[in-house]
């Protein structure tokens, strides 16, 4: 099975961000075979420079450590289910 890790750059001071982080707590704690990361993005902006993000919340889904999406925006927890799903089942290149 890949193993999913799911970076999220988030900020206190952004309403989407503060909403988005309720699912995200949510997903957490009903998929607990996914890693999921908060970064604050004031303290990660070397990576998020890396990364291209210049919006947030910007969400990157990496598959065995190599990265095969993003989303920028919050995303609902059935939306985040969905997603992983969707990356578990697909073949690495």
């Amino acid at each position: 099975m890949s193993k999913i890790r799911i970076e999220v750059y988030s900020t206190s001071r952004c309403g989407p961000c503060r909403s988005y982080a309720n699912h995200l707590t949510n997903f957490k704690h009903s998929n607990t075979d996914s890693n999921v990361t908060v970064l604050k993005h004031t303290d990660n902006m070397a990576l998020m420079a890396k990364h291209g993000i210049t919006a947030v919340p910007t969400t990157i889904f990496f598959v065995d450590g190599m990265a095969k999406g993003r989303a920028v925006g919050p995303i609902i927890e059935s939306d985040l289910k969905k997603i992983v799903e969707e990356l578990k089942t697909k073949k690495i290149e």
